[in-house]
């Protein structure tokens, strides 16, 4: 430390010794170094601010569970995402639109217990697993084809956005039937939200 260090040191012990804390906090701090503290404390609070709204989730419009072991990315869902947010449109009315791509295949009995769920893209194992337990509804119902002897779900395999995820998750793994799940007709969940599935499921299928 330097020899003007050490003064001022020494004063600062010698104020606070002789006429309190108290005194030395308002007539010597807050005198010199008041309005940089200040300036220091809010330069703080903005940025933990700042950090806390850039880690909370957005308001989603919309949720859709993709039900496969598969690991997928954001870069990989990209797309999906993009004809899904284009389909359902500003549902809550905030001006943007965002779509929750939920990619689960160890969880997919608590997204299915979510009401905002109403469409989910599952590999042929969950689809039958979840159908079989009477999960869905039947999806002639909203006006899509029934998969053979399984009319809880519709085969989008040929929709080229869904080849495309296919080929990157693998033949067994890929997320090739969709599922509607309509709380609704349990009084439960949102129409909006059946009707956005409806209109997701068109535009994935008609996808380019």
């Amino acid at each position: 430390m330097s020899e003007m260090g050490r003064e001022i040191r020494e004063g600062m012990k010698k104020v606070i010794r002789e006429k309190g804390f108290g005194y030395w906090f308002k007539s010597v701090f807050l005198y010199h170094y008041g309005k940089l503290a200040l300036a220091l404390i809010i330069a703080a609070a903005v940025a933990v601010y700042i950090t806390a709204e850039g880690m909370k989730e957005p308001d989603f419009d919309f949720s859709v569970l993709i039900g496969t072991n598969a690991e997928i990315g954001y870069a990989q869902t990209q797309e999906l995402e993009d004809i899904i947010a284009a389909a359902v449109g500003d549902l809550n009315g905030d001006g943007e639109v965002h779509v929750n791509l939920r990619v689960d295949g160890a969880n997919i009995q608590l997204w299915l217990s979510q009401p905002e769920f109403a469409l989910c893209l599952l590999s042929d194992y969950y689809s039958r697993i979840y159908g079989e337990h009477d999960f869905f509804d039947s999806v002639e119902n909203y006006g899509f084809a029934p998969d053979g002897a399984h009319p809880y779900r519709t085969d989008i395999s040929y929709s080229p956005a869904i080849a495309r995820l296919a080929e990157l998750t693998g033949s067994e793994e890929a997320p090739v039937y969709a599922c509607i799940c309509d709380w609704t007709t349990v009084g439960k969940g949102k129409a909006e939200w059946t009707q956005a599935a409806l209109r997701a499921l068109d535009a994935i299928i008609e996808a380019q």
